[in-house]
This record gives structure tokens, C-alpha cells and sequence, in this order.
């Protein structure tokens, strides 16, 4: 788009801080209450809520990205002259969603290590609640080796009326390992759109930082030109 085709900064102020003051603030906010219940959640053992605001969280990142791209978009539609005001004022945005963006990752980096630490691992068929102890293999050989079948039989009756209280123990140590997979996999993916968001804000942040540049290398010009403007005239 040619520059005298775009706007001046007076014509896009109504959405710039449409963006700056209610859009980005209100998903940023809402990023930290999804934290805040994540670290609630986890912290007791309720791993399904904090898998559903890892989903919450992961939704309000994919708006902020969003936003981010309307308001690059926006910032293309400006004339250049207003560019430097533009990016001056959407500075803070930026800012806060870095900030945000870095906070998430370092919360998912400890989440992470903390649920590998912390997860019930798949027995080994020695260690197993099914498995029995040695003096249950003692009297089972007992019982075996007498002429009398009564001991056997009643090893077999008690083993029969602890088998639903290992199966249900079996069971609750894989449902808690699944869930705690479920977990893992929901900072995966939220972590891949954090890293998406990054990917538009840094963007933004790179066409700043070269309109910034772009504005202190006038003055280094102007003054260059004053420079040689003394030379000339003293040779003349």
C-alpha cells in the first residue's frame, strides 16, 4: 500500500486503544486467572479441572494471537510519518504479552518436571499390589506339601476376597497416571500456541525495533550533512 493511500494516526486511534485498553488487557487478564486455577488444581490432585483450564488458557492465547495479528495489520494501514507514535503507544501491549508469554512457560517447564517427579510408575510385576508377600508363599508351599487340602482352600478363599480390593487398587494408580499423561499433554499444546503467540509477537516487536532505527538514522544523516557543508565552505 502506497503511503499516501493509508491513514493518519488520528483516523486509527478509536481502534488502537479499543486494543491497548480493553482486547489485550481483558485476554491478559483472563491468562492469569487460568494460571492461577491451573497451579489451584494441580496443587490438589484435580488433575481433569486443571486439564480444563489448560484448554481455557490455550483458547484465550490463540485470541491473544489473534489480536496481535489485527493489530499488525492495523499498524500497515498507518502512514509512515505516524509509525514511530503508533509503535510508542502499543508498547505496554507488547510488554505485558511478553511477559505473559514468558511467565506460561516457565510455569509449564515446572509443571512438567514436577509431574514426571511425582507420577506413579507402572510396577514391575515384583513390585506389584497383585503380587504377594513371602509369607503368603510360605504357607501357600505349607499348605501344598500337607495331606490335608483345608489350608489351601482357605488361602484360595482369602485371596478371592482381597481381589477387588488390588483390582481397585490397580485401577486407581492408572487412572492417576493417566490423568497426569492427560496434563502433560495439555502443556504440550499449550505450550505450541505459546509459542505461536511468541512467533506474531515477535514480529511486531521486529517491525517496531526497525522503524525505531529507522528514525535515529535521520538525525545521524542530517547531522552528517551539516559536517559537510562546513567542509565545502571552507574550501571555498
Amino acid at each position: 500500500m502506497d503511503d499516501e493511500d493509508k491513514l493518519p494516526l488520528k483516523r486509527v486511534e478509536f481502534s488502537l486503544n479499543k486494543f491497548n485498553e480493553v482486547a489485550i488487557p481483558h485476554h491478559l487478564d483472563l491468562l492469569r486467572q487460568h494460571k492461577a486455577n491451573i497451579i489451584k488444581y494441580s496443587a490438589a490432585g484435580e488433575w481433569a479441572r486443571a486439564r480444563a483450564e489448560q484448554t481455557h488458557a490455550r483458547r484465550v492465547a490463540a485470541q491473544l494471537r489473534g489480536l496481535l495479528a489485527e493489530l499488525d495489520a492495523l499498524r500497515r494501514r498507518v502512514r509512515d510519518a505516524d509509525l514511530a507514535r503508533f509503535d510508542a503507544q502499543t508498547q505496554r501491549s507488547r510488554d505485558t504479552t511478553l511477559r505473559a508469554i514468558v511467565d506460561y512457560l516457565g510455569l509449564i517447564e515446572a509443571s512438567c518436571r514436577a509431574l514426571v517427579s511425582s507420577s506413579p510408575r507402572r510396577r514391575l510385576p515384583g513390585s506389584s499390589p497383585v503380587s504377594i508377600d513371602r509369607a503368603s508363599e510360605a504357607q501357600v508351599a505349607a499348605s501344598a506339601t500337607s495331606t490335608e487340602s483345608v489350608g489351601v482352600v482357605a488361602h484360595a478363599l482369602e485371596d478371592d476376597a482381597l481381589a477387588p480390593h488390588i483390582q481397585l487398587v490397580v485401577q486407581h494408580d492408572e487412572a492417576a497416571l493417566r490423568e497426569r499423561e492427560e496434563l502433560l499433554r495439555g502443556w504440550s499444546e499449550l505450550q505450541a500456541e505459546l509459542r505461536a503467540l511468541h512467533d506474531v509477537w515477535q514480529t511486531a516487536q521486529a517491525a517496531a525495533l526497525a522503524q525505531r532505527e529507522q528514525v535515529l538514522r535521520v538525525p545521524l544523516r542530517l547531522n552528517y550533512l551539516g559536517d559537510w557543508s562546513q567542509l565545502t565552505f571552507l574550501f571555498l
